[in-house]
């Protein structure tokens, strides 16, 4: 019996955003990778915004964020932070600690939830900001729009992060608000002249700026936004459709559609739907180190079509180390065509003691007895 609910498919996502970390340059690691969200207020140099500007030819590389003690002493604890969102005077930092934990596991409707109950809570800038930010990460850039505008429209002029400024320029260009941009890239260059970040990023924006001023609606060109894309699309058929253009992307450069590939496996393995996850497993390419783990993994998902799709996958990927995981799947399995499918993989391994039909499949003593049998030849020399 395979654990049910959602705590298989946030295993997997977790784990491979975890992977992907280590594999992808840090200029293109989009949200959901480590803390997302900044816990104080900047006080030099704000954080920037992660992703690439591809039409423009413009990296922006990813800012620190400000650690709190509780991050640095390692208290990252989703029971304890959810209890100081409930107590706390001011509920920010744990909100902001507490999304930052869920977005590293691919759950960032969650995270949203958290962020506007501290909101309901207490209303603070770096809470609305936030609340912008995993808006962008649903995909709901509208939203996000909203929201900065909001923030930008009720706090002081000389109050306003840089980064603010630049983020909801580049969220009003992608939305085809190009007058409504570079209005907001002057105001970054008129109240912001003396910031920090501006002095650091002037190309970048001199590069947004162009785009902008060059006209037409632009299409997704950060990472971040093609993720957003594939966390927000409406329908399954959407984002089948979405993550099946990310893992070829043949339009991109190579290095960039490896990393768009593996991001969007994270995405995609955190989705509510069975179809989207046994999608990922069964075109996803790991890099080789994580290959045993990805596949293993997706053998533990609670959703039998997973399940299947991982099967002969990492049979066909790791030959020489699947069999145990196979046979270890099928000792618990109950679903008639995931165990045909782990015995079929595993027949394409080891010779097979017998042959199993599906009606064989759909009957827990036949599967008992195929195990037992499957033991015995693995045993052997």
């Amino acid at each position: 019996m395979k654990l049910g609910g959602r705590s298989g498919n946030r295993s997997l996502a977790a784990t491979w955003l975890a992977l992907a970390a280590a594999c992808c340059t840090t200029e293109t690691i989009a949200s959901g990778l480590g803390n997302r969200f900044p816990i104080a207020p900047p006080v030099a140099a704000p954080t920037a915004p992660s992703g690439i500007i591809a039409d423009a030819g413009a990296t922006v590389a990813p800012g620190s964020v400000t650690a709190s003690a509780a991050a640095s002493n390692g208290t990252f604890d989703e029971r304890g932070l959810r209890e100081q969102l409930a107590t706390a005077e001011d509920p920010t930092v744990p909100a902001l600690e507490l999304a930052n934990l869920l977005a590293a596991s691919e759950r960032f409707r969650e995270a949203l939830a958290v962020v506007d109950t501290g909101l309901r809570r207490r209303v603070t800038p770096p809470l609305r900001q936030a609340r912008a930010s995993v808006l962008r990460d649903l995909g709901q850039r509208h939203l996000a729009v909203a929201e900065l505008r909001a923030v930008e429209r009720d706090l002081p002029p000389e109050e306003i992060d840089p980064v603010v400024r630049f983020e909801l320029a580049q969220l009003e260009w992608l939305e085809g608000e190009a007058a409504a941009a570079a209005a907001t890239l002057q105001r970054l260059q008129v109240l912001n002249a003396n910031s920090a970040w501006l002095q650091d990023h002037r190309q970048e924006v001199a590069e947004l700026m162009a785009a902008v001023q060059a006209g037409g609606r632009p299409r997704i060109v950060l990472i971040r936004d093609w993720l957003g894309n594939l966390r927000g699309a409406d329908s399954v058929r959407a984002r089948l459709s979405l993550l099946d253009w990310m893992l070829d992307a043949t339009e991109l450069e190579p290095d960039r559609a490896r990393e768009l590939h593996v991001l969007a496996l994270g995405v995609a393995l955190g989705d509510d739907s069975a179809a989207v996850r046994a999608r990922a497993v069964q075109r996803g390419v790991p890099d080789p180190d994580f290959a045993l783990e990805f596949f293993t993994e997706g053998l533990s998902d609670p959703s039998p079509l997973v399940r299947r799709c991982a099967a002969p996958r990492l049979a066909a990927t790791l030959p020489e180390r699947a069999a145990p995981q196979l046979f270890e799947c099928m000792k618990s399995e109950d679903d008639a065509l995931a165990f045909l499918a782990e015995h079929d993989a595993l027949a394409t391994l080891r010779a097979a003691p017998r042959s199993c039909s599906e009606a064989d499949a759909g009957d827990a003593s036949q599967r008992a007895t195929l195990v037992a049998a499957w033991q015995r030849a693995l045993e052997q020399p």
